[in-house]
């Protein structure tokens, strides 16, 4: 993996440069803007980690009954498992396997992070309503349970994602957190399948267009991340699930 080999070569260096540092008064402007930190010391810290435990086991333990209903209505209504396994690459590039309920009588989760089509084949009336509401995601509190991924972060991508040459200069910033289940970029682009009707319809040209202006808000976010930043965006999430007029879905 030589993104993970040059990300932990790059904070090693940081580690070694630290006892060393200019003094601010010294500093030109240049040297200001790259002492800048890349990623908001909130994003690694123990608090958030506690905060997200504390949310997604409160979370879980209330909707219990409800992933169990879920559980048996997937389990009747497709073939397979009632749980899709599909791997992400996590902090330090480290991957994972992340958990979402069965919403396709089909397997089209092999190219990554597609984008869906409300007109998809393979989606059914009940994986519309399951996608809209997000009740395919709630096994993905395991996941922020285990320490895979944290309740606010960037959006998770496969390894494939990441070995693309044009997004390897943002992976330095946005695989040494946790990718989170929402994000600013998720809601803001809540409406890409719209986006893609206009877009070809090969899955890499469509990353292409779309992508990097994901990964230039999630870069933001990084940056001036804080709890209070965390709570407007899960509040955000709140509201747009609750929206008389929310016909669209985020992105898998």
């Amino acid at each position: 993996m030589p993104i993970v080999r040059n990300m932990r070569s790059t904070k090693i260096i940081s580690i070694s440069q630290s006892d060393c540092r200019v003094p601010s008064a010294l500093m030109s402007p240049r040297d200001k803007h790259r002492s800048e930190p890349v990623v908001s010391s909130w994003c690694n810290s123990l608090g958030k980690r506690i905060w997200d435990i504390l949310l997604s086991f409160s979370v879980l333990v209330f909707a219990l009954p409800l992933v169990a209903v879920l559980a048996v209505i997937v389990k009747l209504s497709f073939r397979g498992s009632v749980m899709l396994r599909e791997q992400r690459s996590g902090r330090l590039g480290r991957r994972f396997y992340i958990l979402q309920f069965r919403t396709t009588a089909c397997d089209n989760t092999r190219h990554g992070p597609l984008l869906v089509r409300p007109s998809d084949v393979c989606t059914a009336r009940l994986s519309h309503y399951m996608r809209k509401w997000r009740l395919d995601k709630l096994p993905q509190l395991l996941n922020v349970l285990w320490g895979d991924m944290s309740l606010v972060g960037p959006h998770p991508q496969s390894p494939k994602f990441w070995n693309q040459c044009s997004f390897n200069k943002q992976s330095s910033s946005v695989l040494t957190v946790r990718p989170g289940l929402t994000s600013e970029s998720t809601l803001v682009f809540k409406a890409a399948e719209t986006l893609v009707s206009s877009l070809p319809s090969e899955v890499d040209e469509c990353m292409q267009a779309i992508m990097p202006l994901k990964l230039r808000i999630e870069a933001s976010y990084l940056k001036q991340a804080t709890f209070n930043t965390d709570l407007r965006i899960i509040f955000w999430t709140i509201c747009e699930l609750f929206k008389k007029h929310h016909t669209s879905e985020m992105w898998q």
